[in-house]
């Protein structure tokens, strides 16, 4: 489990998610409340977050040390619920990553591909996304590389429409 999402839901997040951590009364930061949530679960033994400055340790610690199984209030859970919902109606494309679109004639890895493209959309189309994106094909390669041959479709148990989706990645990844 990657509880910040490597860093992007520290960094940027939507407008939407915002207005409702405003609506609680305690202000935390984004990984205060990323913890908190992880804490809050009875089952989470251990929490890992990968931090990298004095001050993100020090909040960890400070954080940490007083977040337990049920720290949350009912009113702070609400606000969770809220939030989820919001980030799942953020999901353009609902890929499960079960890779029966795969091998791509053209090489293009589509789940990462699709990935990315939602993560544009649930982290305020974050550089980060965009920096990602430049890592994730082969040199050379790009979503725009997609010939529109349709193997992908019949093999997509979600009937997802990968084309139409890698046209739009281009859109924004490839200019």
């Amino acid at each position: 489990m990657e509880p910040l999402k490597g860093g992007r839901l520290t960094d940027a997040f939507p407008e939407e998610v915002a207005k409702f951590w405003k609506e609680a009364d305690t202000q935390r930061t984004p990984a205060e409340w990323a913890f908190r949530w992880l804490a809050d679960i009875p089952e989470v033994l251990t929490i890992l977050s990968g931090m990298t400055t004095m001050s993100q340790t020090e909040e960890n610690i400070k954080t940490l040390s007083e977040a337990t199984p049920g720290c949350l209030t009912e009113k702070e859970r609400a606000i969770f619920d809220k939030v989820a919902e919001v980030y799942n109606s953020l999901i353009q494309y609902p890929c499960t990553a079960c890779n029966y679109c795969m091998p791509c004639p053209q090489k293009l890895n589509i789940p990462v591909a699709l990935d990315l493209y939602n993560q544009w959309f649930l982290y305020a189309k974050s550089q980060k996304t965009k920096d990602d994106y430049s890592y994730s094909f082969p040199k050379g390669r790009t979503v725009s590389d997609c010939k529109d041959c349709g193997i992908c479709l019949d093999r997509c148990p979600q009937k997802l429409p990968i084309s139409e989706a890698m046209a739009k990645a281009a859109e924004i990844f490839d200019k």
